[in-house]
C-alpha cells in the first residue's frame, strides 16, 4: 500500500499594489490588486504537492479606517485584480485584503489598511476674456487669454478654434495648455468668422466640459480701397480705380482690394465712394471685402 500525507502550510498576508497608500483618484469605481499569499521557496521544496496560494480573497472597502460598518466588500475571489461595480463617494477611503486557505484559515491582513482620497469633483469654468465677442483681429496673429481656476489635483486646459459654432471640424486645437493665454500664428484665414472656447480639467480628468463659444473675425489680408497697394485707402487708390476702369491701367491686386464699398465688385462707384470718404465726409470703406 502507498500512503501519503498532504501538508497545509499557512499563508502571508496577500501584498497590496494598488491604489498606492494616500493616492488621489479620479475614479469613482477604482481597481484594486494585490500580490498573491505563498509559502517561501524553501517550505515548498520541503512539502512537495503542498498548495502554495490561497483558493480565495476577500476584499474589503470602508470610509472608516476601523472598518467598523463596511461599505463594500468582495469575497471568494480567486483572483488579485478587482474593480467594483458600485461606485463610492467622494471622501477618504481605506481598504484592506485578507485570504483563506484551503483549510478556510484566514491569513488576516498584510497592513492594517491603505488609504486613498477620491476626487470626482470638476474644476470650474474658465471665464473667456479676449478677444471678446465679436472682436477684429489682425489674422496674421492672434492673442487668447482666459481666466485662471485652481484645484487640488492641478489644472490644465483645452482651447478650441474653429470656423464653425458646433465645432464639428476645429482650426486649432490645444487640449493640454497649463497658461491661460495662447497665441495663434500664421493659422487662421483673413476675413473669416471664428469661434473659440476653453475648458478646464483636473489632473484626475475632472472636468465641467466647455462653458460656451464666443465669436470673432480675422482682418482682411488687405484694406479695403487699398486699390494700389499701399496700405492706405486715400485719394491715389481713386485715380488708381479710374486709371484701371477707364485707362486700361493695372487692376488692383488683389482685386477685391478695390472694392471700397464691399458690393462685391471693384468699379466706379468704389472711385466714387473714396472720393466721397476723403472729401465729402462719407463713411470709410469696409473692414472687410467680400
Amino acid at each position: 500500500d502507498v500512503f501519503g500525507t498532504r501538508v497545509t502550510i499557512g499563508f502571508a498576508p496577500p501584498p497590496y499594489i494598488s491604489p498606492s497608500n494616500n493616492s488621489v483618484l479620479g475614479d469613482s469605481k477604482p481597481t484594486f490588486s494585490w500580490g498573491k499569499s505563498g509559502a517561501s521557496p524553501a517550505e515548498v521544496a520541503s512539502f512537495p504537492g503542498t498548495q502554495v496560494e490561497p483558493l480565495y480573497y476577500t476584499l474589503e472597502i470602508d470610509d472608516d479606517p476601523a472598518f467598523g460598518s463596511v461599505d463594500h466588500v468582495d469575497s471568494n475571489l480567486t483572483v488579485t485584480t478587482k474593480q467594483i461595480t458600485t461606485s463610492l463617494t467622494e471622501g477618504t477611503w481605506y481598504w484592506r485584503v485578507s485570504a483563506l486557505n484551503e483549510s478556510g484559515l484566514p491569513t488576516g491582513y498584510w497592513e492594517s489598511h491603505w488609504t486613498f482620497d477620491l476626487d470626482l469633483s470638476a474644476p470650474a469654468v474658465p471665464t473667456l476674456i479676449t478677444p471678446s465677442q465679436d472682436e477684429l483681429l489682425p489674422f496674421e496673429m492672434q492673442d487668447f487669454e482666459w481666466s485662471s481656476v485652481t484645484d487640488p489635483a492641478g489644472v490644465s486646459y483645452e482651447l478650441l478654434i474653429s470656423a464653425d459654432s458646433t465645432f464639428t471640424t476645429v482650426a486649432i486645437s490645444e487640449p493640454a495648455l497649463t497658461q491661460t493665454t495662447y497665441q495663434a500664428s500664421g493659422v487662421l484665414l483673413p476675413a473669416m468668422t471664428y469661434y473659440w472656447q476653453v475648458r478646464s480639467y483636473d489632473g484626475l480628468g475632472n472636468t465641467q466640459g466647455f462653458g460656451g463659444w464666443w465669436r470673432f473675425h480675422t482682418e482682411a489680408a488687405f484694406i479695403c480701397g487699398d486699390a494700389n497697394g499701399d496700405e492706405t485707402a486715400n485719394i491715389t487708390d481713386a485715380v488708381y480705380l479710374i486709371e484701371y476702369i477707364f485707362g486700361g491701367g493695372p487692376a488692383p491686386d488683389p482685386l477685391e482690394s478695390g472694392d471700397a464699398n464691399c458690393d462685391g465688385t471693384a468699379n466706379v462707384t468704389d472711385a466714387v465712394y473714396l472720393i466721397e470718404y476723403i472729401f465729402g465726409g462719407g463713411p470709410a470703406p469696409c473692414a472687410n471685402c467680400p
